[in-house]
Parts: C-alpha cells; sequence; structure tokens
C-alpha cells in the first residue's frame, strides 16, 4: 500500500483469500484481502506505472449500481468489509 500509493497504514487482520490454479501461464494467482486502518488519509501516489489514480471512497458508495469499477467479484469483498465493520462495532 505504501509503496504505490504513498497511503500509510496498520495491518487489522486478513479479510479473504483466493487461489486461482493454473491461471497466466500456468502460475497459481493469489489474492488476500487485508483489512488495513490508515494512519492518515494522504494519497501519494509513487508508482504511476502501476496506478494511474487513487481516492478515498465511502463504503456506502460503492454499490453495483454506482459507476466505480472494481476488478470482478469486488462486490462480495465490499460485502465481507462491511460485515467486518459491523462486527467489529459490538468490540468497542
Amino acid at each position: 500500500m505504501l509503496e504505490e500509493t504513498g497511503v500509510k497504514a496498520k495491518f487489522s487482520g486478513i479479510l479473504a483469500l483466493r487461489e486461482q490454479l493454473d491461471y497466466k501461464y500456468g502460475a497459481a494467482d493469489f489474492y488476500f484481502v487485508c483489512v488495513l486502518q490508515p494512519i492518515d488519509e494522504t494519497v501519494d501516489i509513487r508508482d504511476t506505472q502501476e496506478v494511474s489514480a487513487a481516492r478515498w471512497i465511502p463504503l456506502s458508495e460503492i454499490t453495483p449500481q454506482s459507476e466505480i469499477k472494481l476488478f470482478p467479484n469486488a462486490m462480495e469483498f465490499v460485502g465481507l468489509i462491511q460485515q467486518w465493520l459491523k462486527n467489529q462495532s459490538h468490540f468497542e
């Protein structure tokens, strides 16, 4: 996160994993979705070859009908994040 966007964050945990065997070139593809807490909300893109834009978006604005483009199955992750946040509020 820091390397590409300049966002400093604290690791809270792993939300989800996904493994896809025999992806491109016969290799496996792994996704780890982590929950991070931003230390501040500064976005300073450092890797302009990999990242063209980055900004904070409220979860409430990320819906299947929104114009925000996400990778395939990302709405499932958004739902998991919303559930995780809801569960966290029970412990505070």
